[in-house]
């Protein structure tokens, strides 16, 4: 069985680990990155789109972080209610969300990611192990751009995120 994470961690590329318990005083010029409680850490000048991953699975974050890290900075949230805070915060290009969540599920992030004018445009992508066509449905319904079973091939998710983060760009996004 998967390890649950803190309420929130941070993976980026430099580190190849999530970060925890670092200080915002502690921070130097060479820390790429730190861990507030509860919230991800505001990125002001991004050089690479950013993904916030929301995902209890510590696993699952791993491999997609993997897959995604060469191209884009990715943060990630274990619950729903810190990737709400977190997208907030962060504002980041694309949110890859779970729909099967403990406490708040994945088609109610959405819904609510969807109802706030801040967080409206961002464009949701589900990767889930539910591969019915209600769930589907549902998911595209509560506003996301697309939804991804488990298992996927890394090309496929690869090919899906710079698809939708091209379209927002471009001002493209039209969730169904």
């Amino acid at each position: 069985m998967a390890q649950r994470l803190p309420d929130i961690a941070v993976f980026e590329a430099r580190n190849q680990s999530p970060v925890n318990g670092a200080s915002p005083l502690m921070k130097s010029p060479n820390t790429s990155s730190l861990q507030l409680p509860g919230v991800a850490p505001f990125t002001p000048s991004r050089r690479r789109p950013c993904i916030l991953l929301v995902d209890d699975e510590y696993l699952e974050i791993m491999f997609i972080a993997a897959t995604l890290e060469k191209d884009y900075e990715v943060i990630f949230a274990s619950d729903g209610v810190t990737g709400l805070e977190s997208a907030g915060r962060n504002m980041p290009d694309l949110i890859l969300l779970d729909a099967m969540m403990p406490g708040i599920d994945g088609f109610e992030v959405c819904r609510r990611l969807k109802a706030d004018n801040q967080t409206k445009e961002i464009p949701v992508i589900f990767i889930t192990g539910l591969g019915e066509v209600a769930a589907e449905t549902k998911g595209l319904k509560v506003g996301a751009v697309d939804y991804i079973t488990k298992p996927f091939h890394p090309a496929q998710l690869k090919v899906g995120v710079k698809m939708h983060i091209g379209a927002r760009r471009h001002g493209n996004v039209k969730p169904i």
